[in-house]
């Protein structure tokens, strides 16, 4: 979570697999579970109205194991593992709108 949450963190925040194919919501502690995952790759997303947060891509094999790494859609084949459980901290504030550009004397 970010720092100072807002008082409504929890009930709009959500972690989606895939895209929204499945959808978590965060426990008390922060947490989230996803059951019954059959082995593959999943892309990993925090859906939150005020923050911006890094998508991961977690890898089960057909034994149960499974890695978390950075998701490098320009490059998928290179892998960044990242310590599990997960922990995500936003990348920053949503920004829904430009900052207008300044009028100056000098434009006209």
């Amino acid at each position: 979570p970010p720092d100072n949450p807002p008082p409504d963190w929890l009930s709009v925040t959500t972690v989606s697999l895939d895209g929204g194919k499945r959808r978590a919501f965060l426990k008390d502690d922060n947490s989230f579970v996803f059951q019954g995952m059959l082995p593959g790759s999943y892309l990993v997303e925090v859906d939150s109205p005020e923050y911006v947060y890094e998508a991961v891509r977690i890898d089960i094999n057909s034994k149960g194991k499974h890695r978390a790494r950075k998701n490098n859609p320009v490059q998928p084949n290179q892998v960044t593992q990242l310590p599990y459980p997960l922990k995500c901290k936003p990348l920053g504030k949503f920004r829904y709108y430009e900052k207008r550009e300044e009028w100056k004397v000098t434009d006209v």
